[in-house]
C-alpha cells in the first residue's frame, strides 16, 4: 500500500510538469481570512476550498476514481489546471517524509526545476516542514511547486501544492484549515 501511495504521488508530480496551463504564484503578502471560499468535506478530510475551486476524493491522477482513498483528496481550478491544484493525504510522519525525500531527489536533477529548497514555516499554530521549489517550462516561468508535511493533534497530513507559495494567502488559508 505504501508504494503505490508513493508511485500514485510521484505521478502526481510528474503529471504537473507535463501539462499546460499557468496561475502565476505572486500572492505572497496577501491574509488568508481574504481569501474567499468555504469549508466542504470529502471522506475523513474537511478542509477550506476557495472560490473558483472543486474538491474531489481520491487523488489527481484518477487513478483511484472508482474507490476513492477516504483519506485523500485533492482541490483544483473548476476548470482543471495541472500548474494550480493541491493534494492532501492524511499520512504519517515516516510515510510523509519518505515521499518528501523521494519527491526532493527525483526534481534534484529534473530539466526545469530550480530553487530547490528545505523549508520550515509556521501557519497558525502549525509548523509545515518540506521542500519547495520553481518550476519552469517553454510556455510558464517560476511557478511554485512543494511537498510539505504536519502533524495537527493526532493527524499527519502530506500536501503537494503546485501554483502556490507555501506562504500565500491561498495556501495559508487552505493548510490553515485542515484539523
Amino acid at each position: 500500500m505504501k508504494k503505490l501511495i508513493s508511485i500514485v504521488l510521484i505521478l502526481s508530480l510528474v503529471f504537473c510538469f507535463a501539462a499546460c496551463g499557468s496561475k502565476e504564484g505572486g500572492e505572497n503578502g496577501g491574509k488568508a481570512e481574504d481569501v474567499k471560499g468555504a469549508e466542504q468535506t470529502v471522506g475523513n478530510i474537511t478542509v477550506f476550498v476557495p472560490d473558483g475551486y472543486k474538491l474531489a476524493g481520491g487523488n489527481i491522477t484518477g487513478t483511484d476514481k472508482d474507490n476513492p482513498d477516504p483519506d485523500s483528496c485533492y482541490i483544483q481550478p473548476e476548470t482543471p489546471n495541472m500548474f494550480d491544484y493541491y493534494t492532501i493525504q492524511v499520512s504519517t510522519e515516516e510515510q510523509a517524509t519518505s515521499n518528501i525525500e523521494m519527491s526532493k531527489s527525483a526534481n534534484a536533477d529534473a530539466s526545469g526545476i530550480k530553487d530547490v529548497k528545505d523549508v520550515e514555516t509556521k501557519i497558525g499554530d502549525v509548523t509545515w516542514k518540506g521542500f519547495s521549489y520553481l518550476y519552469e517550462s517553454d510556455l510558464n516561468s517560476d511557478i511554485p511547486c512543494g511537498a510539505y508535511y504536519a502533524t495537527i493533534g493526532e493527524t499527519v497530513y502530506y500536501v503537494m501544492v503546485t501554483g502556490h507559495a507555501i506562504d500565500s494567502a491561498e495556501a495559508a488559508a487552505v493548510l490553515g484549515s485542515l484539523k
